[in-house]
């Protein structure tokens, strides 16, 4: 299955995100961390997880400050989102089953 060809259409499609902080504090220095996250019912999420049912696959999104796990899945796509220039988040050219 070729899943590049399949999710290609989605590439560049901006998506709703939200942004949560963490502020921690570590003796005298603190941190800040960035969560993001999809809108729950994001329109163009929402597609592609309805095409990836359709094939027996389930979606898992990942940004590229996300951090990942090791487990091999293989029917589960993954798709990558990226910050674009424009501050917006958008679906990248990178779909791997995994």
């Amino acid at each position: 299955m070729d899943i590049a060809k399949i999710f290609n259409k989605y590439t560049g499609r901006e998506i709703q995100v939200e942004q949560n902080y963490v502020f921690l504090k570590f003796g005298k220095e603190s941190h800040a961390y960035g969560d993001i996250k999809a809108v729950k019912d994001d329109p163009v999420l929402k597609n592609m997880e309805r095409e990836a049912r359709s094939l027996g696959l389930v979606l898992r999104v990942w940004f590229s400050e996300s951090t990942r796990s090791c487990h091999y899945r293989k029917n589960r796509v993954n798709v990558h989102v990226t910050m674009s220039e424009d501050g917006k988040y958008r679906i990248s050219d990178k779909f791997m089953i995994g």
